[in-house]
C-alpha cells in the first residue's frame, strides 16, 4: 500500500537495520512494544520532546520510552546528575545516602508508603509485591483486572511456558464494574492474597467512585489491595493515583519515572508489612535471613538513584500544570476533530496520557476496548509518523514537560490530516457518520 511504501522510502536506513536485527533477534526486536511492521523506526538522537531517527527525520515524541521520560529526553539537570554520579562512583557495591533520599521522596509522596524496597524494574517490583502479600496472608490466589499488566513474571502473566497451576491462581475481574468485583471478592476472599489493580487501566479512567468502592470492598472482606503505579506514580501527581483520587491501598508498586529514565522499580507499604518479611530480625552481629530475601545486584544502582532524584526535583507544580494543559488540549482537540469529520472514535486518558479507539462504543474496560478496530490504529500510528508525530504504537501515549502549546497545535493538525486521509478506509468499517 502507498502508506507503507512512503514509510519505507522515508526510513531506508531503519529498514536495513531491521533486516540485520532479524538475524539476531527472534522478531527483529528485543523489546515487544517496538516490534511492529513493516519495521521499527531506529533512533539516533533525542532532546526535549523531540527525537531524530537514523535517516535524519524529526518527530515530536509521545512515546517517551513508554512513559518514564516525563521531563522529555536528555533533560540537562538529569544529565548533570548522572554525569556527576558516574564521575564520583559508577558502582561501589554498597549503600549510599542517595537511596535513602530517594526512598524518603517516595514515603513523602505516597500515603501508603512507610518503607520502600528498590529493585531494577517494574516487573520485579510486581513479582515481589505478590510474594510479600502471599506470605502476609498465607493465601495463594490473586485477583487483577482483565487487561491489566503487572509485568511478565509467572504469577501475573499469561503466556506459553507458565505452569497451568500458576495460571489457575489468578482471577480476572472486569474493570469499572463494582458489583462484579464485589461478587468475586466475596466468593474468593478466603483464597485471595491480594487484589492487584492498575487503578487507571492504561488510558481507561475509573468511573466516579469506583476506586473508593474497591477500597471498601477489600477492607470489608480483609483482602489486601495493591496499586500498580509503575505508570501513574509521579505522572498523575507527585503521589500518583493515591493523591489524585484520594484512595490509599495497602501496598504500591512503582517504576518508570522513579528512575529518571534508568531501570528502576520499588515496592512500598506499611512498616509492619515490610519489616515482617524483608527484615532479617537480627540480634547482635549474627546474620539471619529474612523470611523473603531480596537480593539483586542493581537494586540500588547509584546512577538510577541520582537520575530519579533529579527528575522528581524538576516535577514542580508548574510542570504538572503544563502536563495537564497539554494532555487536556490534545484529548479535547482530537475529540473535536473526530466530531467535525464524522469519525466514530473514543478518546481516552487522564492528565498527560491520551489514546484513541476506533469504535462507536464507549470504552470503559478491556472488553469494550476490544471493540476497536486494530488495523485502523496501526494505519493511524504509521500515518502520524510520516507527519512527524511519534506515538506509542497501538498503546496510550504520554506528554512530557517540555511540550508547548505550539507542539500540541502541530500535533492536532497532523491528527486532523491523518484522519482526513483515512476517511475512505474508516468509512468501510461504518465508523463515519
Amino acid at each position: 500500500m502507498s502508506l507503507i511504501r512512503d514509510y519505507e522510502k522515508k526510513t531506508p536506513t531503519s529498514k536495513r537495520l531491521y533486516k540485520r536485527a532479524c538475524k539476531v533477534f527472534p522478531s527483529g526486536s528485543t523489546r515487544a512494544p517496538y516490534y511492529w511492521k513493516p519495521h521499527p523506526t531506529y533512533l539516533k538522537q533525542a532532546k526535549g520532546c523531540r527525537i531524530w531517527d537514523v535517516d535524519g527525520n524529526e518527530y515530536i515524541d509521545y512515546c517517551n520510552n513508554m512513559g518514564p521520560l516525563i521531563l522529555g529526553h536528555n533533560h540537562p539537570k538529569v544529565v548533570s546528575a548522572v554525569q556527576e554520579q558516574i564521575e564520583s562512583s559508577f558502582w561501589e557495591g554498597g549503600p549510599s545516602e542517595l537511596e535513602i533520599t530517594l526512598a524518603e521522596k517516595v514515603t513523602e509522596s505516597f500515603p501508603c508508603a512507610e518503607q520502600v524496597q528498590f529493585c531494577p524494574s517494574g516487573t520485579e517490583a510486581c513479582m515481589n509485591a505478590v510474594r510479600i502479600l502471599r506470605a502476609h496472608t498465607g493465601k495463594e490466589k490473586i485477583a487483577m483486572f482483565d487487561g491489566g499488566y503487572h509485568g511478565s513474571s509467572d504469577s501475573v502473566f499469561r503466556a506459553k511456558g507458565i505452569p497451568e497451576d500458576l495460571l489457575k491462581k489468578v482471577i480476572y475481574m472486569p474493570y469499572n464494574d463494582p458489583e462484579a468485583v464485589e461478587d468475586i471478592v466475596k466468593k474468593h476472599k478466603n483464597e485471595l492474597a491480594m487484589i492487584f489493580a492498575e487503578a487507571v487501566l492504561k488510558d481507561i479512567t475509573p468511573k466516579e467512585g469506583f476506586l473508593k468502592v474497591l477500597r471498601e470492598i477489600t477492607q470489608e472482606n480483609e483482602v489486601p489491595l495493591a496499586f500498580d503505579e509503575v505508570v501513574t506514580g509521579f505522572r498523575l501527581a507527585p503521589g500518583g493515583v493515591q493523591e489524585r483520587f484520594g484512595v490509599v491501598p495497602d501496598l504500591v508498586v512503582l517504576g518508570k519515572i522513579l528512575g529518571g529514565g534508568f531501570p528502576c522499580g520499588a515496592i512500598a507499604a506499611s512498616r509492619e508489612i515490610m519489616n515482617e518479611y524483608l527484615y532479617p530480625n537480627t540480634d547482635g552481629i549474627e546474620v539471619r535471613k529474612p523470611p523473603i530475601e531480596h537480593p539483586g545486584t542493581f537494586n540500588d544502582h547509584k546512577v538510577t538513584m541520582a537520575a530519579g532524584l533529579a527528575t522528581i526535583k524538576e516535577l514542580t507544580p508548574g510542570a504538572y500544570e503544563n502536563l495537564e494543559r497539554i494532555g487536556k488540549r490534545i484529548r479535547n482537540g482530537l475529540k473535536k476533530v473526530c466530531s467535525d469529520l464524522g469519525v466514530e472514535a473514543q478518546i481516552t486518558g487522564i492528565g498527560s496520557i491520551f489514546h484513541i479507539y476506533f469504535t462507536d462504543k464507549e470504552v470503559v474496560d478491556a472488553k469494550s476496548a476490544k471493540n476497536a478496530d486494530p488495523l485502523l490504529i496501526r494505519y493511524y500510528d504509521l500515518n502520524l509518523l510520516l507527519r512527524g508525530i511519534n506515538l506509542a504504537k497501538a498503546h496510550c501515549s504520554y506528554c512530557s514537560v517540555p511540550m508547548t502549546d505550539t507542539d500540541a497545535r502541530d500535533t492536532l493538525e497532523a491528527m486532523e490530516q491523518t484522519l482526513i486521509s483515512m476517511k475512505p478506509m474508516i468509512s468501510r468499517t461504518h465508523l463515519v457518520s
